[in-house]
């Protein structure tokens, strides 16, 4: 995929839109701990700082931990479907500030690492 081309960043969201809402779940989880994308509620950051501050207590993967806590709870899956709608709209619309080059909100190193894990994701849901 060309970061540089708006038609494939728009063919990527509409794939990643597609994902089934367990994947969307794993993914946010990725996206918030690689600092792709952050929490913009006051209630998702403080769960995202407490859970931060309980898998470093524990020794935990606190994307791990994300992904159990996002499961639980309607909130939670409400919250993974915002995160990667907003993921979309930014890596579509947005603009990196650090890649003239790039067609949306991320640069190539950022929407490589994303790409990567949404084929990853579809990658393990065929192989079963």
């Amino acid at each position: 995929m060309d970061y540089r081309n708006k038609a494939d960043l728009v063919d990527f969201g509409r794939k990643v839109l597609n994902l089934p809402t367990n994947d969307k779940i794993v993914l946010t989880s990725f996206v918030v701990d690689q600092g792709l994308m952050l929490p913009r509620d006051f209630g998702s950051k403080m769960l995202w700082m407490v859970i931060r501050l309980r898998a470093k207590i524990q020794k935990l993967d606190r994307a791990g931990l994300y992904c159990a806590v996002l499961s639980s709870s309607d909130h939670g899956i409400s919250f993974a479907e915002e995160t990667i709608r907003q993921t979309v709209e930014w890596m579509i619309n947005g603009k990196d500030r650090d890649d003239y080059r790039s067609a949306g909100g991320f640069g190539a190193g950022e929407l490589a690492q994303l790409e990567a894990a949404v084929n990853k994701l579809i990658n393990r849901r065929t192989q079963k």
